[in-house]
């Protein structure tokens, strides 16, 4: 009995043993199951080790430095306004998720003209980072989108003021907005960025929002949430980073990204780069010699395509020459600086003057020339002979069409020209705004833009002009003369490098003037065709004909088969003998 005691008790022992034994194994049990699994299971070639090790790798971190990271990390919770402020985002614009991309690359371009501003006065603001861009990369494997800019970063202190609270003030104003707005069943995709929280729309796709940013005079430091709370902590290695949901996979996808930012970056001014890989073939390397020779070649083809590309450009620039913009211009001798590729205007924007000169675009208002006092009093002479015409114009033949009209001091030989607003697009950049492909109508800047009414410019000097003049002196309600108005305003639209919003009204008039031109009746019709009616093919008795060429000879007939065919056919009726 005593020895069956002392087994009994040695059995206790080593099971406490086996217990504590694997207590000690699980250390912790908050370290992600699936951190540092293998995605091939048991496959056990040499490859399994590398895949296991790339697994385990989040930015540089491994598994055991993440883990260290998080217990570290000083837990925080949201403001109650703020939390209540994210349910709302997430649970209003559930349909329209795609903004978020447009809210997190609107706050790395503040980030950049932060860090630009501040290079004026520091000269080592941008030691780091001479280039400022905007970079987006995907990981679907790891379900991940990273946004790195290179603007200014925030501190840990900044961090945990700018991302986890905001002025109680601010946030009251913008949840009473986004109600309202709610009720009345208005889109409030828009709000956010006024708001200044439009960073939170990042967790209508993520489950995980982790923010890296290093200021100038600080240290590297993590935020990281997943709505619910945030943490801060100590970085030992800037960018944001989103783990994505599941049912917002397809903000993976590099299609969607790159269309994404081609939607919400037309008034950002930084470069956006999308990252992609791609495969390329090397061809072998060649001999000296034969390298040498086609060095020569090539010298020789590009002197050749250079000479090509300058005979490409000269039709371009005789088009702009003719332009009426330049027309006294030209005959003044001003020097004229032609762009006549489509983003010399953009450059022209970025660039107003050179060396002290200020550049003018003839295609708008503005243009002034100097005069003599003589020149100027004939000018306002003129304009008061002329008033009966621009007024009848602006108020009458072409008062949906036009903001002005008015007596031309660029035009000698066009009768009439369309001007854009100081701050309005000129024809180039109405073509090339309207050819963007992300385009839909609902933008209201660009709609403003494009309906904005333009001043007609009128060449008092020019004949049809001054018949215009006479014929509205005598009879204001003169049609011809209203059709003149808007044929000329067409015309100069197209002179001027714009597009006809109805080019079959147009057609329409110019028949209506040559037909008066010609002094053929405006009432008479075009000469209907009369539609022929298909011959019936009828059987026409053949006059039997005797050939003598023997005593003993037959007489022969010869039978017509008639084959028709159905009108639908496109072939015409065929006779078979």
């Amino acid at each position: 009995m005593r020895r069956l005691w002392i087994i009994g008790l040695l059995c206790a022992l080593l099971a406490f043993a086996s217990v504590k034994a694997d207590d000690d194994v699980d250390i912790d049990s908050t370290v992600e199951e699936d951190l540092g699994k293998s995605r091939d299971g048991s496959r056990t070639d040499d490859e399994v080790v590398q895949r296991e090790e790339e697994a385990i790798q989040l930015d540089g971190l491994n598994a055991s430095q993440i883990k260290e990271i998080r217990e570290k990390a000083e837990k925080h919770a949201f403001q109650a306004e703020v939390n209540r402020m994210m349910k709302l985002i997430i649970n209003s614009l559930y349909k329209n998720k795609e903004i978020f991309l447009r809210e997190l690359i609107s706050n790395a371009s503040d980030a950049l003209d932060k860090i630009r501003l501040l290079s004026l006065t520091h000269d080592d603001a941008l030691a780091g980072n001479e280039e400022l861009t905007i970079k987006i990369k995907s990981d679907k494997e790891k379900n991940m989108l990273h946004i790195t800019d290179t603007g200014i970063g925030m501190t840990k202190e900044e961090l945990v003021k700018n991302l986890g609270t905001i002025a109680k003030s601010g946030t009251s104003e913008f949840l009473s907005k986004m109600t309202e707005m709610q009720d009345e069943g208005q889109s409030t995709s828009e709000l956010i960025g006024q708001f200044g929280v439009g960073f939170y729309s990042a967790f209508l796709v993520a489950d995980k929002v982790i923010v890296t940013s290093k200021h100038n005079n600080g240290t590297q430091h993590i935020w990281e949430s997943d709505s619910n709370e945030f943490s801060v902590i100590e970085d030992p290695l800037e960018f944001k980073k989103l783990v994505m949901k599941e049912e917002a996979s397809d903000y993976l996808e590099l299609e969607t990204i790159k269309n994404l930012v081609r939607k919400y970056s037309q008034f950002i001014n930084f470069p956006i780069y999308v990252w992609s890989s791609k495969t390329e073939t090397v061809e072998e390397p060649i001999e000296e010699e034969d390298a040498e020779a086609e060095k020569e070649e090539a010298t020789e083809d590009e002197a050749e395509v250079e000479e090509e590309d300058e005979d490409k450009d000269k039709p371009k620039t005789k088009k702009a020459e003719s332009s009426p913009f330049v027309e006294r211009l030209l005959k003044k001798g001003y020097e004229v600086v032609y762009l006549t590729e489509p983003v010399d205007e953009y450059c022209i924007q970025a660039l107003p003057e050179f060396d002290g000169k200020r550049f003018q675009n003839v295609a708008k208002e503005g243009v002034k020339f100097d005069e003599s006092d003589k020149a100027k009093e004939k000018r306002e002479t003129l304009e008061k002979d002329f008033e009966p015409l621009t007024t009848w114009m602006k108020e009458k033949a072409l008062k949906d069409n036009i903001e002005k009209a008015v007596l031309s001091q660029r035009l000698t030989k066009s009768p009439c020209a369309l001007v854009a607003s100081q701050y309005g697009w000129s024809g180039n950049m109405e073509r090339i705004m309207k050819a963007q492909a992300y385009q839909t109508g609902k933008d209201i800047s660009t709609n403003y833009y494009a309906s904005q009414k333009k001043t007609l410019e009128i060449n008092p000097k020019h004949p049809l002009i001054k018949e215009m003049l006479r014929r509205v002196k005598e009879d204001a309600e003169d049609q011809t003369a209203a059709d003149l108005a808007v044929v000329l305003f067409e015309t100069a639209t197209l002179r001027s490098g714009y597009q006809l919003t109805d080019t079959k009204a147009y057609g329409d008039r110019i028949e209506r003037m040559l037909r008066l031109s010609m002094n053929v009746d405006l009432e008479e019709q075009v000469e209907e065709e009369q539609e022929e009616e298909p011959e019936e093919q009828t059987e026409e008795a053949e006059d039997e004909e005797e050939v003598q060429a023997d005593e003993d000879a037959e007489e022969e007939t010869v039978s017509v088969e008639t084959v028709t065919y159905s009108p639908s056919s496109c072939f015409k009726p065929m006779f078979l003998s």
